[in-house]
């Protein structure tokens, strides 16, 4: 509908505008969901934007371009991670849960994301499922130090677990 309305106004238009209202709708969100090299460059500049915000710590900020980053790109779980990280940041405890678990579905292996998700759960207050994460994250990553702290603060000892084999 958008790009009909545009064509109607193009005919009445001369050539300076003709050329700003294609570039409008180039750069339109519709546009952009529709090809994937933009999606892609858009979505990366919605993520340098989020490290610059992460570095400062200006959680908001980076939450919000993270979120834009993973409209536009849904298949890169670092950025997932990282809009969990933001969330966590700003207190939003749940929707940081959601983000890890996002990311864990497309990358189950992923030892840090299991302990991510294990350091939300236990500012939950869910401690059952926190030390089941940081269960995971010692077994995808037995040489791993911090999530066997993590069990030891729960008491448990996973050390002498059988562990999955490293190929």
């Amino acid at each position: 509908m958008t790009f009909i309305i545009h064509c109607w106004k193009i005919q009445a238009l001369n050539l300076s505008t003709m050329i700003q209202v294609m570039w409008e709708l180039v750069m339109s969100s519709e546009m952009i969901m529709m090809i994937p090299v933009l999606r892609q460059r858009r979505g990366r500049s919605f993520a340098r934007q989020g490290d610059a915000a992460r570095d400062r710590q200006d959680w908001p900020h980076a939450a919000a371009a993270y979120r834009n980053a993973v409209r536009l790109i849904p298949k890169r779980t670092d950025l997932w991670v990282q809009y969990g990280h933001a969330l966590k940041g700003m207190g939003n405890l749940v929707d940081a849960e959601l983000a890890y678990r996002r990311a864990l579905s497309a990358q189950p292996f992923n030892a840090d994301t299991h302990l991510q998700l294990g350091h939300v759960l236990k500012m939950l207050n869910r401690h059952e499922e926190a030390a089941f994460a940081y269960k995971r994250a010692y077994i995808l990553a037995p040489a791993w130090q911090p999530p066997l702290a993590e069990l030891n603060n729960y008491h448990i000892d996973y050390r002498n677990q059988v562990t999955l084999p490293t190929n």
